[in-house]
């Protein structure tokens, strides 16, 4: 009779560990909130998932991956940000009651990410400096859309200087010099009618 209620409890215990590992992907799933940020300052990206108890609010686990993208390896490899406080953008965030939030940091992510800009920001270093390279670095990662349009006239132009030599790349900058003005004029009037 023991023998056999503890056979029973065993196998009832069993089976329902086995539905929860079943089901609890799916469950959980229902159960978390995701954000993912990027530094405005260095382009290093953040991605935080915090896994909520159903139906309440009480966090059971959190996780945070760091990443950096093509354009924070740049500018770490060639020191053109010191130590800082990360100031984090929110690029996009989701969660059961929002299927999907776009924060301010959507435009920076996409320039980060984008292994022309990268390469851009690089030469930009090699052939004129830290300064401008800085200079750029800060307007592709501000909250406009000037890191948008700098990926859009980059790629548009990516074979011109493909060779990464010096010629070539300033033939490149001649070119879209003025184009990456105007955008930054445009923006920053822009921005500066928000304000």
């Amino acid at each position: 009779m023991k023998r056999t209620r503890i056979v029973i409890s065993l196998t009832l215990t069993f089976l329902i560990l086995c539905v929860c590992y079943f089901v609890s992907p799916f469950f959980f799933h229902k159960c978390q909130y995701s954000t993912f940020e990027i530094c405005s300052i260095c382009a290093e990206a953040k991605h935080l998932t915090e896994y909520y108890m159903p139906l309440t609010h009480f966090e059971i686990y959190q996780r945070e991956d760091l990443g950096k993208p093509q354009l924070c390896e740049v500018i770490y490899k060639y020191n053109l940000v010191g130590k800082h406080q990360h100031v984090w953008q929110l690029c996009y965030a989701h969660s059961p009651e929002i299927l999907c939030a776009l924060g301010t940091g959507q435009n920076a992510a996409s320039g980060a990410s984008n292994s022309n800009v990268a390469m851009f920001i690089e030469m930009l270093t090699i052939y004129h400096g830290k300064a401008t390279a800085q200079h750029y670095v800060k307007n592709i990662l501000s909250e406009g859309s000037y890191g948008r349009y700098i990926q859009g006239v980059v790629r548009e132009s990516r074979s011109v200087y493909n060779t990464h030599s010096k010629a070539q790349f300033e033939r490149f900058w001649k070119e879209i010099k003025p184009d990456l003005d105007k955008i930054e004029k445009q923006t920053s009037v822009f921005s500066d009618s928000l304000q």
